[in-house]
């Protein structure tokens, strides 16, 4: 009776402690998923924040340029007659042609302002 009762007391704490020991190995498996799933988004978020700064590098690039290369309101004008070229091979049926190109360029210039103090704010 005496073994039977110490046999019992062996498989229990065996139990006990192959219970134990399977939580933690679960509360392990939890931490490190965790971790990998943290560290997956955060090399996520640096790869689109360096996406978005070479994007706005580009498009600060091609903003010097156009400034550097001096483009004024006939250079404008003149853009504006290839876009409006470009859509009239396109397949819209209806366009609008302002009657003043250049007051399609005054447009254009208090547009551009408008994005140079939208870009200036952020």
């Amino acid at each position: 009776a005496e073994g039977a009762k110490e046999s019992r007391i062996l498989e229990a704490t065996g139990l006990k402690e192959a219970t134990i020991l399977e939580a933690e190995a679960n509360k392990q498996k939890m931490i490190l998923e965790a971790e990998a799933e943290r560290d997956s988004a955060v090399a996520r978020s640096a790869g689109e924040a360096e996406s978005i700064r070479k994007v706005k590098a580009a498009e600060a690039d091609g903003i010097k340029m156009i400034k550097e290369a001096a483009a004024d309101a006939s250079v404008i004008q003149l853009e504006s007659l290839e876009t409006l070229k470009e859509m009239a091979q396109g397949p819209a049926t209806t366009f609008f042609i302002p009657s003043d190109l250049a007051g399609t360029a005054g447009s254009l210039a208090v547009i551009t302002e408008g994005i140079k103090k939208r870009e200036g704010q952020s």
